[in-house]
Protein backbone atom coordinates (compact mmCIF):
# COMPACT_ATOMS: atom_id res chain seq x y z
CA UNK A 1 0.00 0.00 0.00
CA UNK A 2 1.42 3.62 -0.65
CA UNK A 3 2.29 5.40 2.23
CA UNK A 4 -0.48 7.72 3.22
CA UNK A 5 0.14 11.52 3.05
CA UNK A 6 -1.51 14.82 4.09
CA UNK A 7 -2.16 16.58 0.72
CA UNK A 8 -3.57 20.59 1.32
CA UNK A 9 -5.85 20.51 -1.72
CA UNK A 10 -7.59 17.54 -0.64
CA UNK A 11 -7.81 18.87 3.07
CA UNK A 12 -9.52 21.27 2.46
CA UNK A 13 -11.55 20.07 -0.05
CA UNK A 14 -12.24 17.63 3.04
CA UNK A 15 -12.91 20.30 5.57
CA UNK A 16 -15.62 22.02 3.17
CA UNK A 17 -17.37 18.75 2.63
CA UNK A 18 -17.62 17.90 6.26
CA UNK A 19 -19.28 20.58 7.03
CA UNK A 20 -22.74 19.85 4.97
CA UNK A 21 -24.66 17.82 7.34
CA UNK A 22 -24.43 14.10 6.41
CA UNK A 23 -28.56 14.22 5.64
CA UNK A 24 -28.14 16.63 3.32
CA UNK A 25 -25.85 15.07 0.89
CA UNK A 26 -28.15 13.79 -0.85
CA UNK A 27 -29.19 16.95 -2.22
CA UNK A 28 -26.35 17.93 -4.20
CA UNK A 29 -26.79 14.72 -6.95
CA UNK A 30 -30.37 15.05 -6.32
CA UNK A 31 -30.53 18.49 -7.69
CA UNK A 32 -28.33 18.01 -10.10
CA UNK A 33 -29.83 15.41 -11.20
CA UNK A 34 -33.63 16.81 -11.41
CA UNK A 35 -32.70 20.11 -12.76
CA UNK A 36 -30.67 18.16 -15.79
CA UNK A 37 -33.93 15.98 -16.09
CA UNK A 38 -36.33 19.29 -16.18
CA UNK A 39 -34.12 20.80 -18.80
CA UNK A 40 -33.72 17.95 -21.10
CA UNK A 41 -36.79 17.09 -20.75
CA UNK A 42 -38.50 20.50 -21.49
CA UNK A 43 -35.90 21.07 -24.35
CA UNK A 44 -37.24 17.42 -26.36
CA UNK A 45 -40.99 18.15 -25.41
CA UNK A 46 -40.63 21.51 -27.18
CA UNK A 47 -39.34 20.22 -29.93
CA UNK A 48 -41.41 17.66 -30.44
CA UNK A 49 -44.97 20.02 -29.45
CA UNK A 50 -43.54 21.70 -32.63
CA UNK A 51 -43.46 19.32 -34.84
CA UNK A 52 -40.21 18.35 -35.04
CA UNK A 53 -38.45 21.31 -36.92
CA UNK A 54 -35.26 21.81 -38.18
CA UNK A 55 -33.07 24.58 -36.63
CA UNK A 56 -30.66 26.90 -38.18
CA UNK A 57 -27.66 25.14 -38.66
CA UNK A 58 -29.11 21.74 -37.73
CA UNK A 59 -26.45 18.82 -38.88
CA UNK A 60 -28.62 15.66 -38.07
CA UNK A 61 -31.59 16.38 -40.37
CA UNK A 62 -33.60 13.75 -38.27
CA UNK A 63 -33.44 14.53 -34.71
CA UNK A 64 -32.00 18.15 -33.31
CA UNK A 65 -29.48 17.19 -30.88
CA UNK A 66 -29.64 19.07 -27.78
CA UNK A 67 -27.52 21.56 -28.57
CA UNK A 68 -29.58 22.70 -31.54
CA UNK A 69 -32.92 23.22 -29.31
CA UNK A 70 -30.83 24.83 -27.15
CA UNK A 71 -29.22 27.76 -29.78
CA UNK A 72 -32.59 29.83 -29.84
CA UNK A 73 -35.77 30.66 -27.32
CA UNK A 74 -34.51 28.04 -24.65
CA UNK A 75 -30.74 28.99 -24.10
CA UNK A 76 -32.02 30.43 -20.61
CA UNK A 77 -33.60 27.92 -19.49
CA UNK A 78 -30.59 25.92 -20.88
CA UNK A 79 -28.13 28.55 -19.16
CA UNK A 80 -30.13 28.13 -15.97
CA UNK A 81 -30.69 24.46 -15.65
CA UNK A 82 -26.95 23.58 -17.09
CA UNK A 83 -25.20 26.15 -14.23
CA UNK A 84 -27.19 24.64 -11.38
CA UNK A 85 -26.12 21.19 -12.91
CA UNK A 86 -22.91 22.10 -12.66
CA UNK A 87 -22.62 23.41 -9.24
CA UNK A 88 -24.50 20.78 -7.78
CA UNK A 89 -22.07 18.01 -9.73
CA UNK A 90 -19.11 19.82 -8.46
CA UNK A 91 -20.28 19.65 -4.66
CA UNK A 92 -21.64 16.05 -5.85
CA UNK A 93 -18.25 14.22 -7.07
CA UNK A 94 -16.25 16.32 -4.09
CA UNK A 95 -18.55 14.86 -1.35
CA UNK A 96 -18.83 11.00 -2.88
CA UNK A 97 -14.94 10.81 -2.94
CA UNK A 98 -14.49 12.45 0.87
CA UNK A 99 -17.04 9.61 1.79
CA UNK A 100 -15.34 6.58 0.28
CA UNK A 101 -12.27 7.51 2.27
CA UNK A 102 -14.07 8.68 5.63
CA UNK A 103 -16.77 5.81 5.88
CA UNK A 104 -15.16 3.34 4.15
CA UNK A 105 -11.93 2.75 7.27
CA UNK A 106 -10.79 -0.65 6.90
CA UNK A 107 -11.90 -2.44 10.31
CA UNK A 108 -8.36 -2.75 12.02
CA UNK A 109 -6.64 -1.23 14.68
CA UNK A 110 -4.17 1.56 13.36
CA UNK A 111 -0.60 0.03 13.03
CA UNK A 112 0.98 0.64 16.35
CA UNK A 113 4.79 -0.30 16.54
CA UNK A 114 4.94 -1.26 20.48
CA UNK A 115 2.34 -4.02 20.58
CA UNK A 116 3.40 -5.17 23.75
CA UNK A 117 2.14 -1.99 25.25
CA UNK A 118 -1.19 -0.76 24.33
CA UNK A 119 -2.30 3.00 24.63
CA UNK A 120 -4.54 4.07 27.66
CA UNK A 121 -6.26 6.59 28.21
CA UNK A 122 -5.15 7.68 31.36
CA UNK A 123 -2.71 11.00 31.86
CA UNK A 124 -2.61 11.48 27.58
CA UNK A 125 -0.49 14.32 27.16
CA UNK A 126 -1.94 16.55 23.66
CA UNK A 127 1.44 15.63 22.01
CA UNK A 128 0.15 11.04 23.03
CA UNK A 129 -3.44 12.42 21.10
CA UNK A 130 -1.78 14.24 18.03
CA UNK A 131 0.53 10.93 17.51
CA UNK A 132 -2.53 8.65 17.89
CA UNK A 133 -4.81 10.51 15.30
CA UNK A 134 -1.87 10.45 12.99
CA UNK A 135 -1.56 6.74 13.70
CA UNK A 136 -5.38 6.63 13.59
CA UNK A 137 -5.34 8.36 9.81
CA UNK A 138 -2.79 5.98 8.59
CA UNK A 139 -5.73 3.44 9.22
CA UNK A 140 -7.89 4.70 6.24
CA UNK A 141 -7.78 4.06 2.52
CA UNK A 142 -6.74 7.71 1.87
CA UNK A 143 -3.08 6.96 -0.10
CA UNK A 144 -0.84 8.94 -2.00
CA UNK A 145 -2.36 7.04 -5.68
CA UNK A 146 -5.83 6.83 -4.13
CA UNK A 147 -5.74 10.87 -3.52
CA UNK A 148 -4.00 11.85 -6.71
CA UNK A 149 -7.02 9.73 -8.81
CA UNK A 150 -9.18 11.31 -6.25
CA UNK A 151 -8.24 15.30 -6.76
CA UNK A 152 -7.66 14.56 -10.42
CA UNK A 153 -11.52 13.41 -10.79
CA UNK A 154 -12.27 16.48 -8.75
CA UNK A 155 -10.56 18.87 -11.37
CA UNK A 156 -12.21 17.02 -13.56
CA UNK A 157 -15.48 17.52 -12.75
CA UNK A 158 -14.72 21.48 -12.12
CA UNK A 159 -13.54 21.36 -15.87
CA UNK A 160 -16.55 19.20 -17.21
CA UNK A 161 -19.03 21.52 -14.94
CA UNK A 162 -17.06 24.68 -16.59
CA UNK A 163 -17.73 23.28 -19.94
CA UNK A 164 -21.13 22.49 -19.67
CA UNK A 165 -22.10 26.22 -18.72
CA UNK A 166 -19.53 27.31 -21.44
CA UNK A 167 -21.32 25.75 -24.17
CA UNK A 168 -24.99 27.00 -23.10
CA UNK A 169 -23.04 29.96 -23.54
CA UNK A 170 -21.40 29.72 -26.60
CA UNK A 171 -24.71 28.20 -28.53
CA UNK A 172 -23.52 25.79 -31.70
CA UNK A 173 -25.23 28.22 -33.98
CA UNK A 174 -23.76 31.16 -33.18
CA UNK A 175 -20.16 30.20 -32.13
CA UNK A 176 -19.94 26.33 -33.50
CA UNK A 177 -16.21 26.05 -33.67
CA UNK A 178 -16.07 26.72 -30.48
CA UNK A 179 -18.99 24.53 -29.02
CA UNK A 180 -17.60 21.93 -31.14
CA UNK A 181 -14.64 21.90 -28.82
CA UNK A 182 -16.21 22.88 -25.25
CA UNK A 183 -18.17 19.57 -26.14
CA UNK A 184 -15.34 17.85 -26.73
CA UNK A 185 -13.46 18.98 -23.71
CA UNK A 186 -16.73 18.41 -21.71
CA UNK A 187 -17.33 14.52 -22.75
CA UNK A 188 -13.79 13.86 -22.02
CA UNK A 189 -13.55 15.49 -18.68
CA UNK A 190 -16.57 13.76 -17.62
CA UNK A 191 -15.44 10.16 -18.58
CA UNK A 192 -11.97 11.45 -16.59
CA UNK A 193 -14.39 11.90 -13.65
CA UNK A 194 -16.47 8.84 -13.73
CA UNK A 195 -13.24 6.65 -14.48
CA UNK A 196 -10.89 8.15 -11.27
CA UNK A 197 -14.66 7.39 -9.20
CA UNK A 198 -15.13 4.06 -9.90
CA UNK A 199 -11.10 3.53 -9.62
CA UNK A 200 -11.47 4.57 -6.49
CA UNK A 201 -14.56 2.74 -5.51
CA UNK A 202 -13.25 -0.74 -7.25
CA UNK A 203 -12.73 -2.47 -3.72
CA UNK A 204 -16.81 -2.31 -2.49
CA UNK A 205 -17.81 -3.14 -6.26
CA UNK A 206 -15.76 -6.09 -6.57
CA UNK A 207 -16.89 -6.92 -2.99
CA UNK A 208 -20.33 -6.45 -3.93
CA UNK A 209 -21.51 -10.13 -3.39
CA UNK A 210 -19.32 -10.36 0.01
CA UNK A 211 -21.08 -11.21 3.34
CA UNK A 212 -20.87 -8.76 6.43
CA UNK A 213 -21.36 -9.55 10.02
CA UNK A 214 -24.56 -7.55 11.57
CA UNK A 215 -28.03 -7.67 11.80
CA UNK A 216 -30.43 -8.24 8.77
CA UNK A 217 -30.44 -4.36 8.67
CA UNK A 218 -27.07 -3.68 8.26
CA UNK A 219 -27.19 -5.90 5.71
CA UNK A 220 -29.62 -4.51 3.82
CA UNK A 221 -28.51 -0.75 4.17
CA UNK A 222 -24.82 -1.79 2.97
CA UNK A 223 -26.01 -4.03 0.11
CA UNK A 224 -27.90 -0.70 -0.64
CA UNK A 225 -24.32 0.97 -0.42
CA UNK A 226 -22.87 -1.42 -2.83
CA UNK A 227 -25.45 -1.94 -5.55
CA UNK A 228 -25.10 1.89 -5.96
CA UNK A 229 -21.60 1.45 -6.37
CA UNK A 230 -21.70 -1.20 -8.43
CA UNK A 231 -24.80 0.45 -10.50
CA UNK A 232 -22.15 3.77 -11.00
CA UNK A 233 -20.14 1.50 -12.05
CA UNK A 234 -22.21 -0.20 -14.91
CA UNK A 235 -23.84 3.34 -16.05
CA UNK A 236 -19.87 4.91 -16.91
CA UNK A 237 -19.24 1.59 -18.84
CA UNK A 238 -22.32 1.79 -20.34
CA UNK A 239 -22.18 5.32 -21.61
CA UNK A 240 -18.25 4.60 -22.70
CA UNK A 241 -20.20 2.49 -25.14
CA UNK A 242 -22.80 4.43 -26.22
CA UNK A 243 -20.62 7.53 -26.58
CA UNK A 244 -17.94 4.96 -28.82
CA UNK A 245 -20.97 4.02 -30.94
CA UNK A 246 -21.92 7.78 -31.13
CA UNK A 247 -18.67 8.99 -32.74
CA UNK A 248 -18.74 6.19 -35.18
CA UNK A 249 -21.98 6.71 -35.62
CA UNK A 250 -21.53 10.55 -36.40
CA UNK A 251 -18.70 9.87 -38.70
CA UNK A 252 -20.55 7.62 -40.81
CA UNK A 253 -23.50 10.08 -41.14
CA UNK A 254 -25.98 7.83 -39.49
CA UNK A 255 -28.08 11.00 -38.27
CA UNK A 256 -31.07 9.01 -36.89
CA UNK A 257 -29.47 6.25 -34.60
CA UNK A 258 -26.89 9.20 -33.66
CA UNK A 259 -29.38 11.28 -32.81
CA UNK A 260 -31.56 8.87 -30.49
CA UNK A 261 -27.99 7.93 -28.79
CA UNK A 262 -27.23 11.41 -27.54
CA UNK A 263 -30.40 11.91 -25.54
CA UNK A 264 -30.33 8.54 -24.02
CA UNK A 265 -26.63 9.18 -22.93
CA UNK A 266 -28.03 12.59 -21.24
CA UNK A 267 -31.03 11.11 -19.43
CA UNK A 268 -29.05 8.52 -18.49
CA UNK A 269 -26.79 11.08 -16.68
CA UNK A 270 -29.87 11.92 -14.56
CA UNK A 271 -29.78 8.57 -13.35
CA UNK A 272 -26.04 8.48 -12.46
CA UNK A 273 -26.50 11.63 -10.12
CA UNK A 274 -29.84 9.83 -8.73
CA UNK A 275 -27.44 6.56 -7.83
CA UNK A 276 -25.26 9.16 -6.11
CA UNK A 277 -28.11 10.58 -3.88
CA UNK A 278 -29.34 7.26 -3.30
CA UNK A 279 -25.76 6.38 -2.08
CA UNK A 280 -26.30 9.28 0.02
CA UNK A 281 -29.33 8.52 1.48
CA UNK A 282 -27.69 4.93 2.52
CA UNK A 283 -25.30 6.69 4.20
CA UNK A 284 -27.11 8.47 6.20
CA UNK A 285 -29.11 5.88 7.46
CA UNK A 286 -25.20 4.08 8.79
CA UNK A 287 -24.70 7.52 10.43
CA UNK A 288 -27.60 7.62 12.36
CA UNK A 289 -27.53 3.80 13.61
CA UNK A 290 -24.16 3.38 13.94
CA UNK A 291 -21.50 5.28 16.45
CA UNK A 292 -18.60 7.73 16.18
CA UNK A 293 -15.16 6.87 17.56
CA UNK A 294 -12.81 9.89 18.45
CA UNK A 295 -9.44 9.99 17.49
CA UNK A 296 -6.94 10.39 20.37
CA UNK A 297 -9.59 8.79 22.63
CA UNK A 298 -8.69 5.05 22.52
CA UNK A 299 -11.79 2.83 21.11
CA UNK A 300 -14.53 5.40 23.34
CA UNK A 301 -17.50 6.15 20.99
CA UNK A 302 -20.42 8.36 21.59
CA UNK A 303 -24.04 7.52 21.13
CA UNK A 304 -25.75 10.12 18.35
CA UNK A 305 -28.85 8.13 17.81
CA UNK A 306 -30.30 11.82 17.64
CA UNK A 307 -33.92 12.13 16.08
CA UNK A 308 -33.63 15.63 16.44
CA UNK A 309 -32.77 17.23 13.65
CA UNK A 310 -30.93 20.14 14.68
CA UNK A 311 -28.88 18.31 17.23
CA UNK A 312 -28.40 16.26 14.28
CA UNK A 313 -26.92 18.71 12.44
CA UNK A 314 -24.74 19.92 15.30
CA UNK A 315 -23.45 16.30 15.80
CA UNK A 316 -19.25 16.04 15.44
CA UNK A 317 -19.86 13.88 12.70
CA UNK A 318 -16.36 12.83 10.65
CA UNK A 319 -14.59 16.34 11.51
CA UNK A 320 -13.87 14.47 14.71
CA UNK A 321 -14.16 10.96 14.03
CA UNK A 322 -14.80 7.63 11.52
CA UNK A 323 -17.69 5.26 11.29
CA UNK A 324 -16.39 2.05 12.02
CA UNK A 325 -18.16 -0.59 10.33
CA UNK A 326 -17.16 -3.73 11.04
CA UNK A 327 -16.51 -6.38 7.75
CA UNK A 328 -17.78 -3.58 5.21
CA UNK A 329 -13.78 -3.39 3.60
CA UNK A 330 -11.36 -5.83 3.05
Amino acid sequence: MDETVPIPVWSTVRIIILQIPPYRLFLFPFMAGAVWFLTLSALLITWLARGAPRYPGQSNPYIAFISDIASFELKPLFLVGTSITAVCFIVSVAAVHVVRYEYFPPPIYPPNNNTNNPPTTNNRTHEEDDEDEEADLSGTNLTKSRAAISLVSLVAAIIAAMGLILLGVMDTFRYHQAHSVLLKICFAALALTAAGTVVVYAEEVVSFLARWEGDEEDKRTRRWLRFCTLASAFLVILEFGLGMAFIILSAQTCWYIAGIIEWVMAFLGTGYMGLFAGFFVGIQEETRKHTVRQPGRGRESMDHNVEDMDERERMPLLSEGRLEWTGLSH
